[in-house]
């Protein structure tokens, strides 16, 4: 899988000196995009002037039908009602304004940014020194994921990536980009390791993505692989939100079901299957007996 730059490509508005020259020493090669988790000011100040008067409204028209009806000078209940209906509207208007500035302060004090190069990318957080990654050095990569909820596409919503040397950082989506950035790292992910796992499972070698694994037999879960699955009963993989689920053959619930902030290198791991998948189901040792426990 080339790295195919134009699909991220996002021109920055500026690059910290301290940054491109920590990519240089790193030799990193040329920058591809500049990936921010932060609101934009704008978005706050619209949504701001939409509601602030909006709230203001409702409460004064709330509390001036409140104010007619207790005295007296009205006595229709219905003025009461629409009364305490535009009082509630005008509270979450208030709370909705301040739920997006709030959001928008998450996002300043603990966002991130994230720098991509040919090489490697440097990551950023707020209060903390920026650290380089190299494409070779990234080890493993734990997601977390939710749904938008117009096409229910998977969106990141967590990750945790760590490098060789143990240093791990975790980026959370506030209101950036995360699934761009989660998406490059796992394209090279691929791009290194699945010819090295594929050769370990030509090999007869069990692949170990803790707390599962797969074989030439098939699924393996378990330290001492006590529960598994055979390629010829497997019929596919889906991640649900926070959970890998696995599949048997017709049977609607699913044989296992594992949190996905569990499996490092959960992506590799769903490209290794869609790899083997079709050569292992053919051979004569998946031909034995259905999943065991």
């Amino acid at each position: 899988m080339p790295y195919m730059p134009s699909a991220y490509l996002i021109r920055s508005p500026g690059v910290p000196r301290s940054i491109t020259r920590m990519a240089r020493e790193h030799r990193f090669g040329r920058r591809r995009a500049v990936y921010r988790d932060q609101f934009e000011v704008s978005s706050v100040i619209i949504v701001a002037l939409m509601m602030l008067p909006t709230g203001g409204l409702l409460l004064y028209l709330s509390l001036g039908m409140l104010a007619e009806f207790y005295q007296g000078i009205e006595t229709d209940i219905s003025i009461a009602i629409v009364g305490y209906f535009f009082l509630v509207l005008g509270a979450l208007s208030f709370f909705a304004m301040g739920l997006v500035i709030y959001r928008a302060y998450e996002s300043v004090v603990y966002g991130w940014c994230v720098y991509i190069y040919d090489q490697g990318c440097i990551i950023q957080k707020s209060k903390e020194a920026a650290q380089p990654f190299s494409w070779n050095e990234i080890e493993a990569i734990w997601l977390a994921f939710t749904h938008r909820r117009r096409d229910r596409a998977l969106m990141s919503e967590n990750c945790t990536i760590q490098r060789e040397d143990g240093y791990r950082v975790t980026l959370t989506r506030h209101g950036g980009n995360l699934n761009k950035v989660t998406d490059v790292i796992n394209m090279h992910l691929c791009e290194r390791l699945l010819p090295l796992l594929l050769a370990q499972y030509g090999a007869g070698q069990q692949v170990i993505f803790s707390p599962c694994g797969i074989n030439q037999e098939g699924f393996i879960l378990g330290e001492g692989g006590d529960k598994w699955l055979s390629w010829s009963h497997f019929s596919h993989l889906e991640i649900k939100e926070t959970f890998l689920l696995i599949y048997e053959q017709e049977r609607e619930l699913p044989w296992a079901s594992l949190p996905t902030v569990a499996i490092p290198n959960l992506l590799v791991l769903v490209a290794l299957v869609d790899r083997v998948r079709d050569n292992s189901a053919s051979k004569p040792s998946d031909q034995v007996g259905g999943g065991k426990d």
